[in-house]
Order: C-alpha cells, then structure tokens, then sequence
C-alpha cells in the first residue's frame, strides 16, 4: 500500500511538472520562429503568396491559440516584423501579389490574343504580296478600286419620285 502511495504521488508530481513545462510563451515564440523562417524561403522559392499565406496562417494562430503571449500583442500592435513585415504589411504583399499574379494572367491572354493577330495579319500581308487575285479581290471589295475601263452603277440607291 505504501509503495502503491509512493507510486501514485510521484505520477501526480511528474503529471504537474510536465503541465507547468509548457509555457505558452515557448509555444508562441515555437510558432514565430517557424512563421518567420518560412517567410524567409518565401523569397528564395517560385511559391512566394503560398509560402506567404501560409506564414501569415500560421501567425494568426499564433494570435488565436496565445492571444495574451508578448508576441501575440507585439505582432497585433505592428511592433513585431517578421522578415522585415508586420503582420499588416504582409497581409497588403499577399493582396498585392494576388492582385499581380492576376493581372499577369490578364496580359498573358492577351498577349496570346495579340501574337494569333499578328500571325493573321502576317498571313495577309504574305497572301496580298503573292497572290494577285486576291490582291486584285481585296483592292475592289474593300477599297473600291476599278480598272481603267470600267465603271460602278450603284442600284442599290433609291431614285426620288418626283
């Protein structure tokens, strides 16, 4: 009984050095070193807003699961920076990336669009300078241009009655 005692106090014991070993500091400055590592790769890699959005994740749980932990304010009040940015400043990046990254889709159709343009005009140009019949076709239905023997009656035009 003594040993079962013995035993016992020393699992309640281990049981409250363990509860009090995790401090939530250590686990929200864990968080904000991990965040601020990440944003530093962020530079070195082609997924910057993913790695970016991630941090950025990754500090607002931070803030929700330590919301009373020094960094937890310091990043709320703007006075932390991780990588140079406070938590503000990064979630304006994120925004200013999503909003380049679509405008790069943006001029990249339209570039597709201008480049299928070009070549079409390029192919007329190549038709227009090798191929009389057509050179002839497109200098009468597009420019009204006649022979120097013929002539244009337009029936298309009403005659006023008088």
């Amino acid at each position: 009984m003594n040993k079962l005692l013995k035993v016992s106090s020393l699992l309640i014991v281990l049981t409250f050095l363990l509860g009090c070993s995790v401090d939530p500091e250590k686990k929200a400055n864990k968080l904000y070193v991990t965040a601020a590592s990440q944003l530093q790769n962020a530079a070195k890699e082609e997924k910057t807003l993913e790695l970016l959005e991630s941090t950025e994740s990754k500090l607002q749980d931070l803030i929700s699961k330590y919301p009373s932990s020094s960094i937890a304010v310091s990043l709320l009040s703007g006075q932390a920076k991780v990588g140079g940015l406070s938590l503000q400043e990064l979630q304006v990046a994120i925004e200013l990336i999503k909003k380049q990254k679509e405008r790069l889709v943006e001029l990249q159709t339209e570039s597709i669009q201008l480049k299928a343009s070009n070549a079409a005009i390029n192919e007329d140009i190549k038709r227009l300078q090798t191929d009389p019949e057509y050179l002839e076709k497109v200098a009468r239905e597009e420019h009204g241009m006649l022979k120097d023997d013929e002539m244009v009656f337009d029936f298309k035009k009403k005659i006023k009655e008088k």
